[in-house]
């Protein structure tokens, strides 16, 4: 049997070639930038973008909600909490692919849903809401920062059904593949992250305009008007880095009181698949 279809025949195998093909991610991300490679680049990505969809959740600051602090973890909870399936990936591809000298290969993304039965106990483990929560905490003391994405590639990855699952990645922002594409192209990946429902980020008066913000937003969201920094609404995905690197802490990420936002990040995830949220 040639090696093409035995690799498509079995999904543990399946499973470890990709996590090696990951490594030329890097070849990617050098194309995307280069003046006609990337828009082949961008092509490819386009074809798929429709069935991709991530929302950043910032880990490294509290995000504000009228009178209340509203923390990565209680977003989570819920959506944890009423999934029918639990699994932990064994290795994260990101960090696998990379060579991540700072966070561990072996902590991987929890995937949610009726399709996760179906994935092989060789690439994980299964287990149920309270070892999922336990492993949530442990990546959110870590500094990971937690990633809802919906992503065919996923589903391909583990040979599931794609309208059955959905993923928690917890993600560094020195290996994170979408963290890359963020900062590095192709547009598409615009599109593809989503901000939390009812998040802004602000600058408040304590702003030097030191240009920290400016040079690390990933999406380039950071300008200066009249020695002022000032963030472009349109494009900010409300990751929290500008919060994170801020030396004076003037960024500041709220919540509208007024939304509902675990009612609205559900919904979202219900227009997109089934999961038992």
């Amino acid at each position: 049997m040639p090696i093409k279809k035995l690799i498509e025949k079995n999904p543990v195998l399946r499973y470890r070639y990709i996590l090696e093909m990951w490594k030329l991610a890097k070849v990617q991300r050098w194309a995307a930038q280069h003046p006609l490679l990337g828009r082949w680049v961008k092509l490819e990505l386009d074809e798929t973008s429709e069935n991709n969809e991530a929302v950043i959740l910032p880990v490294q600051e509290v995000i504000r909600g009228g009178e209340n602090t509203v923390l990565p973890y209680q977003l989570l909870e819920p959506i944890v909490q009423q999934a029918v399936g639990h699994f932990l990936l064994g290795r994260c591809p990101c960090r696998n692919g990379e060579g991540c000298a700072t966070y561990p290969h072996d902590f991987g993304c929890l995937f949610l849903g009726e399709a996760v039965s179906e994935v092989s106990p060789k690439v994980g483990t299964h287990t149920d809401a309270a070892g999922a929560l336990a492993h949530v905490a442990q990546a959110l003391e870590m500094g990971l920062v937690p990633m809802i994405v919906h992503a065919s590639f996923d589903a391909d990855l583990l040979s599931i059904p794609y309208h059955k699952m959905l993923a928690i990645c917890f993600c560094c922002d020195c290996c994170c593949t979408v963290r890359h594409h963020m900062r590095l192209g192709p547009s598409t990946f615009d599109e593809t992250i989503q901000r939390l429902p009812g998040l802004t980020v602000t600058i408040n008066e304590s702003c030097t305009a030191c240009g920290t913000c400016h040079v690390e937003c990933p999406v380039h969201a950071i300008d200066f008007v009249d020695g002022v920094s000032m963030i472009d609404q349109e494009r900010c995905k409300g990751c929290g880095v500008c919060a994170a690197v801020c030396p004076v802490g003037a960024p500041q990420l709220q919540l509208d009181e007024s939304v509902d936002v675990i009612a609205d990040l559900t919904a979202r995830i219900r227009s997109r698949t089934e999961i038992g949220v």
